[in-house]
């Protein structure tokens, strides 16, 4: 990646709403590639932009993956979803772990930033920093009731309370959040180091504790064993570890029920600190920097990104059919009708697909469609009723199987579609210049709630599978591809599972802006969610003018003044 000459560009991305663990992580990696890329830091709720690198932080964020030549994944194995993200990795050059896994993915021991010495008159105690881990709290609620009077007195910092009926005198527990100059003060007072974990990725605590040359008590976790075996410094509690989590398979977790030695541990290691005489020692360079240049350089190289979104001129665009289903509701045609007529899609290039199972007469649109014929001039129009309700899924399979163009596009009749959704979907799923995928969609989406006038952007949990994540709505894609695994015929709501399953890499997500937004109006089926209005007022509306507020409103039977 770094062969060529020039700076690369490159986004670490993570939850910036993470302060310690991954943001350290994230300044680790700018500090390393200093010199060879300019870096920016993306939390995965902002909008993506073009880069030659993205570096995922914990969590594979799919709609990225898009916008750069090269994606990176470091993956922190306590909280790796197998089933979710494992599909997602064929679109990633290169995996790395900080502890080894598995072949395929490249072992890269980690590190942590330099830590300024500040002096201070040392406390032979111990010092347990617990921050936000729940792992690290789990532990030292097992741990604390084994810490006996006559030990040393632990200084305990978390975040949280802990779940403890009583505590011995010579614990104290802190329930604060740390600054970096408090958490350094401390890391450099104390002589002791407890850095005990139910689980751990990499352990930050353990490494500051190595750091600044403290005496460490840890657990036999993997990753603590692989990284410190050999420092004279750390004093070993046996624990067990099991994969015990079925989401997080890679994950392993203290098997508390095999712990029957702990207190005799205790007693062998408190022996040795009372003869533990502290010497401050400076640290030399970790070899990290060089070692994720020397991995990053292993990925062969790619042609670099051109612009993104992709383009597609009008007069470029190929033909397509666009899926429509109706049901009982006379007032959305109207809705659906104003997207054809908005989009700036070629007419004579679109055929529109209505499937229609309307059951009440006083709801059919059938009179509506004939119309619509007449309306748009080149346009082929194709109306298909059904003799029974359908279920959805069952719907947008007979309304896939009437197009006749090889590109199909979903367009619902109860949401907004900008003027140029339609060419930005069929752009994204054939111009991108480097990956080919076979569909494309939005997990994340703008909605705007018809009844009380509230605007919300839904994004999915990362954790679950991109086919329990993706709009229906937005779904476009090839229709052979659609075809060889179809939509199970009897789903309601959230049929994209079916079709999407197995297929992941082959689908790419997009972002959502000027592709959708999407209507809630107490009669549709969607899963999406916009917040309560407690305490919410109407605000944004999407830059909607007020006479499109009228009309949209009044499909709902609400008036706006």
């Amino acid at each position: 990646m770094f062969q060529s000459t020039g700076l690369k560009s490159v986004t670490v991305l993570y939850n910036k709403s993470n302060k310690f663990g991954l943001e350290n992580d994230a300044e680790l990696i700018k500090r390393a590639l200093s010199g060879k890329a300019t870096v920016r830091f993306s939390d995965p709720l902002e909008h993506p932009v073009v880069q030659d690198i993205n570096i995922h932080l914990e969590v594979p964020v799919y709609n990225y993956v898009p916008w750069a030549s090269y994606n990176i994944f470091i993956m922190n194995p306590e909280w790796y979803v197998k089933d979710a993200w494992d599909p997602y990795l064929k679109n990633f050059d290169l995996v790395i772990t900080k502890e080894q896994i598995e072949e395929s993915f490249k072992l890269l021991p980690w590190s942590i930033q330099p830590i300024s010495r500040i002096k201070t008159e040392t406390i032979k105690e111990f010092l347990y920093l617990l921050g936000g881990s729940k792992n690290k709290r789990e532990f030292a609620q097992f741990l604390i009731p084994f810490w006996k009077e006559s030990y040393p007195t632990l200084h305990v910092y978390s975040v949280e309370t802990l779940n403890l009926d009583s505590v011995p005198s010579n614990v104290k527990l802190y329930v604060e959040d740390l600054s970096k100059e408090q958490r350094q003060n401390l890391l450099h007072t104390y002589v002791g180091h407890v850095c005990c974990s139910s689980a751990e990725g990499f352990g930050y605590t353990a490494a500051e504790a190595n750091y600044v040359n403290a005496f460490t008590v840890l657990n036999t976790l993997p990753v603590y064993v692989q990284d410190y075996h050999s420092s004279e410094l750390v004093n070993w509690l046996n624990t067990r570890t099991k994969h015990s989590n079925d989401k997080c398979p890679y994950g392993s977790f203290v098997d508390y029920s095999s712990i029957t030695n702990i207190q005799d541990e205790l007693d062998t290691i408190m022996s040795k600190f009372e003869s533990f005489v502290y010497t401050y020692k400076t640290k030399t360079e970790t070899k990290f920097s060089s070692n994720l240049v020397e991995l990053m350089n292993s990925v062969p190289l790619k042609k670099k990104m051109k612009t993104l979104p992709p383009i597609l001129e009008r007069n470029d665009c190929p033909s397509i059919s666009v899926v429509t289903l109706i049901y009982n509701r006379r007032k959305f045609f109207d809705l659906a009708k104003h997207n054809m007529l908005l989009t700036d899609y070629p007419k004579d290039k679109i055929q529109w697909v209505i499937v229609d199972d309307s059951d009440d007469p006083e709801e059919q649109a059938s009179d509506k469609i004939i119309q619509t014929q007449n309306t748009f001039s080149g346009m082929d129009i194709k109306y298909v009723p059904l003799l029974k309700k359908t279920p959805v899924s069952q719907k947008r399979n007979i309304g896939v199987e009437n197009c006749d163009n090889d590109i199909v596009l979903f367009m619902d009749d109860d949401d907004h579609y900008p003027e140029t959704s339609f060419r930005r979907r069929v752009a994204w799923l054939t111009r991108h210049p480097i990956l080919k995928p076979k569909a494309i969609t939005c997990t994340t989406i703008a909605c705007y709630d018809l009844m009380k006038g509230i605007s919300a952007v839904n994004c999915p949990p990362f954790d679950i599978p991109l086919g329990q994540r993706v709009s229906e709505a937005t779904l476009t894609f090839y229709k052979d591809w659609f075809l060889n695994q179809k939509f199970e015929k009897n789903i309601q709501v959230g049929e994209g599972e079916t079709t999407i399953k197995g297929r992941e890499s082959e689908v790419l997500e997009i972002p959502p802006q000027q592709v959708i937004v999407a209507f809630s109006h107490g009669k549709n089926t969607s899963s999406r969610r916009i917040p309560a209005s407690d305490g919410v007022t109407p605000s944004c509306f999407w830059g909607f003018p007020k006479e499109y507020l009228q009309f949209i409103h009044a499909l709902a039977g609400i008036k706006v003044v």
